[in-house]
C-alpha cells in the first residue's frame, strides 16, 4: 500500500469507507435537519512501519460531502464517481498539510464482508 502514490492511496481509502460510513451516518433525522450541510468522513492510516523507536507517521483524508449530493448517492441518482468527484477532500502526511485531493473512485464491499478472525458481533446491537 504505502508503494502507491498519495492520490492512490486517498483513491483507496475514500472507495472502502466513504461510500459505507455516508451509509451509517446519513439517518433520515439528519438528512431532514436543515442545520446540517453535509456529512465529513475522516480517515487516518499507518504511513509504513516506523524503524524501532521512532514515532509512527500517519496519513489522513478528510473527505466533506455536501447534503444534496450524500442524498443522492445513497438514493441512486449519483453513482460512486460523481461522489467522488463531488467531495471535498484534504490529505495529510503526518503533521503535514497536502492539501485538495480529487480521489478517483470505485466499488469496494471490503467493510461488508471483512470478518475477524474468531469474534461474532452481538446480534442485538445495531447500528441504527
Amino acid at each position: 500500500f504505502s508503494r502507491l502514490a498519495v492520490q492512490d492511496r486517498v483513491s483507496s481509502m475514500f472507495s472502502r469507507y466513504v461510500p459505507h460510513l455516508l451509509r451509517s451516518m446519513a439517518t433520515d433525522d439528519l438528512i431532514n435537519e436543515p442545520t446540517v450541510d453535509g456529512f465529513t468522513v475522516i480517515v487516518s492510516w499507518l504511513k509504513i512501519e516506523p524503524p524501532a523507536g521512532q514515532p509512527p507517521v500517519f496519513e489522513t483524508a478528510a473527505t466533506f460531502v455536501a447534503k444534496a449530493l450524500a442524498v443522492d448517492y445513497l438514493r441512486g441518482r449519483a453513482n460512486i464517481g460523481q461522489l467522488a468527484g463531488g467531495a471535498h477532500v484534504l490529505a495529510w502526511d503526518g503533521d503535514t498539510k497536502l492539501g485538495a485531493m480529487k480521489p478517483k473512485a470505485w466499488p469496494d464491499d471490503f467493510v461488508l464482508t471483512y470478518k475477524v478472525a474468531g469474534y461474532t458481533p452481538d446480534p442485538r446491537v445495531t447500528c441504527r
